[in-house]
């Protein structure tokens, strides 16, 4: 091979062997990006960061995966018709989300079905190590600041606020709990018709080291833990 050959082979390689490095780079760094996240690639080993409202509500976009908060979110300004995550019985959150000791703050919900940050939560799913603060729920049918309805797993959460609807199944942390609630808390008021409680409205599951403090009313099948 001439040294003109070689120079112009040579020049080729380098510019390829750049070329991919840069669009693998880029490809590395944009990856969670491309998903609304602010990293991970939603695996239980490297969950998909949440740091902003916008990551928040990506989540609907994957509900097996799982997630972890890297911060306190504050969704004061904004007043959502439904849950945020999860928000119909066709779109049950299956994966896990951890709070990493973290808070949701200001968590407004007016009118909408089952409601709650989750709507539904499947018996697959885990939650843990998170805060819901000054949460206002208000006009929703099966209702909880942290679930409408938790067929799942909760644990080390809590919430507080207030919840106001003259429905049923009616709770402070969760509307209606046929999963696990274990070393979790709601302090605030809860106002309902029936199935009312601090902690769950209604209760066909486990609770384990998990209390409420606060205000309950209701007319008829009430608690200050759980309605039923």
């Amino acid at each position: 091979m001439t040294a003109t050959r070689v120079r112009i082979f040579m020049l080729y390689y380098n510019h390829s062997v750049l070329r991919f490095v840069f669009v693998f780079l880029l490809g590395a760094l944009s990856a969670p990006l491309l998903f609304g996240f602010a990293g991970g690639d939603g695996s239980s080993d490297n969950p998909y960061q949440i740091s902003t409202l916008k990551h928040l509500e990506s989540v609907n976009d994957d509900l097996d995966a799982h997630y972890i908060l890297v911060n306190d979110i504050d969704l004061g300004g904004v007043t959502y018709s439904g849950a945020v995550i999860a928000t119909d019985r066709d779109s049950h959150f299956n994966g896990s989300f951890d709070g990493n000791e973290f808070a949701i703050k200001k968590l407004t919900i007016e009118s909408g079905g089952t409601a709650g940050l989750f709507g539904y939560i499947s018996g697959t799913a885990l939650i843990k190590n998170l805060g819901i603060e000054d949460s206002n729920i208000t006009r929703c049918g099966i209702v909880g600041v942290l679930a409408g309805q938790n067929n799942g797993t909760i644990l080390n959460s809590f919430a507080t606020g207030n919840v106001n609807q003259d429905g049923e199944h009616c709770g402070g942390l969760v509307g209606d709990n046929t999963g696990i609630i274990s070393n979790s808390h709601f302090a605030g008021t809860v106002n309902g018709y029936g199935w009312v409680g601090g902690l769950a409205g209604s209760n066909r599951g486990v609770v384990a080291a998990s209390y409420a403090t606060g205000t309950v009313n209701g007319q008829h099948t009430v608690g200050g833990l759980a309605g039923l």
